[in-house]
């Protein structure tokens, strides 16, 4: 499990990117996403810092840019 945490969470979505944001990736796949005050690190997770950084999920993908 991975944990992309402190990036600019953009979605795609047309709504405002997310500052701050923890972005989880379980087997590949996105498990959650959104601010990182409401949105967990789950324990044991590898941390990736993307603070500084935008994410960009994209079929099934999110990596810091």
């Amino acid at each position: 499990m991975v944990a992309i945490v402190g990036g600019r969470l953009i979605d795609g979505s047309g709504k405002p990117a997310v500052e701050n944001s923890v972005v989880v990736l379980r087997n590949g796949k996105i498990a959650a996403a959104g601010p990182a005050g409401s949105t967990p690190v789950p324990a044991g997770a590898q941390v990736v810092d993307a603070k500084g950084k935008s994410v960009l999920p994209a079929c099934g993908d999110a990596r810091p840019f």
